[in-house]
């Protein structure tokens, strides 16, 4: 407890905050909670301040029930822990393999639909599949992905920052999972580059897909 002055007359003990927050959790004993409950009945402050924390813990409750996706649980931890390569690093290449748009297998066409463009990227050691497709009546576009560790016999994947670069400025960024998968939404514009951060001090794994993802050129031929 603490004690509060007011100009002549005798200081007024009082619990504390953390007191207060254990005993609307019911989180202290039997005794201390009956001299807590005698002195709420005659403290105006405490019980302004016990209140306060019940519409709190009452608030954090009903929000527990909520189920964050975890593609907004990636973005945000992209956000505060991603590295952001640097420009002054050399960056790795990886190779086009796949590509709807240009040729597509049997059992493809059966399970991409029209309006989806699938490409596979390989290199340095790195298998990317991308799902593109243009969101109805808007000029954005989402990307469904998959990173895969070609030399990885683990079916846990590392989670890898992926970010969206143009003209050397970030406009997109989220987390795989621990299966590889990402999601991103982004507004197509020319010299876009899908990124791998392999690590804060490797060079990272870069993809141009601004051309394939600027007007109607993504679309299958």
């Amino acid at each position: 407890m603490h004690a509060d002055f007011t100009g002549g007359t005798p200081p007024v003990n009082h619990y504390g905050i953390h007191a207060w927050s254990d005993y609307a959790r019911n989180l202290v004993d039997a005794d201390t909670r009956q001299s807590m409950a005698s002195h709420l009945a005659e403290c105006s402050t405490c019980r302004r301040r016990l209140a306060t924390l019940d519409r709190v813990i009452s608030t954090a409750r009903d929000e527990a029930v909520h189920q964050v996706p975890e593609s907004v649980s990636r973005a945000a931890y992209a956000v505060f822990q991603a590295p952001v390569p640097s420009p002054s690093l050399p960056k790795l290449v990886a190779r086009l393999v796949f590509d709807s748009g240009v040729g597509l297998a049997a059992a493809d066409a059966r399970t991409v639909g029209a309006d989806t463009r699938r490409l596979v990227f390989e290199g340095e050691g790195y298998r990317l599949e991308l799902h593109m497709r243009q969101e109805f009546d808007t000029p954005r576009m989402s990307m469904a992905g998959q990173v895969q560790h070609l030399n990885s016999t683990s079916s846990q994947q590392p989670q890898l920052p992926i970010y969206l670069a143009s003209r050397r400025k970030i406009v997109a960024r989220t987390v795989c999972n621990q299966f590889g998968e990402f999601l991103l939404d982004f507004q197509p514009r020319p010299g876009l580059k899908l990124g791998l951060a392999l690590s804060e001090s490797a060079a990272p794994l870069e993809i141009g897909i601004g051309r394939l993802a600027t007007g109607a050129e993504w679309r299958r031929q």
